[in-house]
């Protein structure tokens, strides 16, 4: 990545941040804005309402960014401490601003209410920035340069926590004025390829050397809930550029990794199996004896599910007996997946088989379940098992089942 690009650190406030009652999503929003603006992001941090713990926050960013985002503090309210802290921090009073103080006043007046005064406040802010207007909210925000101990100039952007002003107020205001303070043309883009049937250090030995921090184009690589991403990051002069620096190493990633490649750029399995049954015009029915039909649901709910999924069942094993009109022997979860895709019609059936205890070694055993997947008469058995850690079992069995499907349509 070039060392020409400006560094910044985004600063969330407010108690209800640092206590966990409230999740920031605001961060992680404007850091995507900031990647596709060519700046980098060095810090994240998030603080509470204390006067003395922001106006420390502050003199540490500003001291090693030039670009200080932070959200929340700005409100009327006796926590809302943003301005006077960055007022104290850069030496400066606050002043007040009559034609903000009009607009506040005008947005209470357009509800039939008159302005509480504490919501004077609000017109207040450190001499020598640049207001922010917030169209639809009585928290305007504020642009303020401030100079470091090293003479390195520093902008400190203030911005309401309320996310939905806060983005339109960076659309507006804020992304120009980065734009410009930052004063390079380059471009950041992200390609994020999605796996799945391998663990993460399984995945990372497979590939050549492709983690190197100082390579270019760079490739992170993270898990959630027994996905795997790959992200490669590129830098240059525009976004077709980018797409160019990329190829190679995107092209190597699924050569390396072949079919544990799913899908990119947040596709999930389920969406990827519809989009493989709309583009072979089949439909798939589903009979779930485990999961409370779970999968079919994922598959119903995904966008484009086009009526792929032409219906399901769900309903505890011991059912079974009574609607395949015979007793639970062996064979039982194949008919299963052959009744079910007759009964709705469909191309492919699918039969999910209630977990049980399999050995594995002597006086040992592992929990495991069973699929059948059937078209055209034919059916294919596969075992999985129902391990790893508790919170993510159940989402892990949902993807070993909608992976597998993935697999077999690739040959139908």
């Amino acid at each position: 990545m070039s060392t020409l690009n400006k560094r910044a650190e985004i600063i969330a406030i407010g108690d209800e941040l640092t206590c966990g009652h409230r999740l920031d999503t605001n961060s992680r929003w404007i850091s995507q804005q900031l990647c596709d603006l060519g700046v980098t992001i060095a810090f994240h941090t998030t603080v509470g309402d204390d006067i003395d713990d922001n106006l420390n926050v502050l003199q540490r960013a500003v001291s090693r960014a030039e670009i200080v985002i932070c959200t929340g503090g700005l409100g009327p309210t006796a926590d809302d401490l943003t301005r006077q802290a960055v007022s104290q921090m850069a030496g400066v009073p606050l002043v007040f601003d009559p034609e903000t103080l009009e607009h506040i006043q005008s947005i209470f007046g357009r509800h039939g209410r008159k302005m509480p005064e504490q919501n004077n406040v609000q017109a207040y802010f450190p001499e020598g920035a640049k207001i922010i207007p917030n169209p639809e909210g009585t928290a305007p925000g504020f642009d303020l340069s401030v100079a470091a101990a090293d003479e390195q100039v520093s902008r400190i952007w203030a911005l309401p926590g309320v996310p939905y002003e806060m983005k339109e107020m960076w659309n507006q205001s804020v992304a120009p004025a980065i734009s410009n303070f930052s004063g390079t043309n380059q471009v950041i883009c992200h390609h994020v390829l999605h796996c799945f049937g391998g663990g993460e250090s399984q995945i990372e030995s497979m590939l050549p050397d492709l983690m190197r921090r100082d390579r270019i184009p760079r490739v992170g690589i993270t898990a959630s809930s027994a996905t795997i991403s790959l992200r490669v990051t590129a830098e240059a002069d525009t976004r077709e550029d980018c797409l160019i620096q990329m190829q190679p190493t995107l092209l190597t990633i699924r050569e390396c990794l072949g079919d544990l490649v799913f899908g990119e750029n947040g596709q999930t399995l389920q969406e990827v199996v519809l989009s493989q049954l709309q583009q072979r015009s089949l439909k798939l029915s589903v009979v779930d004896f485990c999961f409370g039909g779970s999968v079919a649901y994922l598959l119903d709910q995904a966008e484009g599910s086009d009526h792929r999924l032409a219906g399901s069942l769900q309903m505890p094993a011991e059912y079974a007996e009574i609607w395949l009109g015979r007793a639970s022997t062996e064979g039982w979860l194949a008919e299963s997946a052959e009744r079910v895709r007759d009964q709705f019609e469909s191309e492919i059936g699918v039969a999910v088989g209630p977990i049980y205890e399999r050995s594995v070694e002597a006086g040992e055993s592992s929990s495991v379940f069973d699929l059948v997947i059937c078209h055209e008469r034919q059916s294919a058995l596969f075992t999985f098992n129902f391990g790893g850690h508790s919170k993510i079992r159940l989402a892990r069995s949902q993807k070993q089942i909608l992976n597998q499907i993935r697999l077999c349509l690739k040959d139908v």
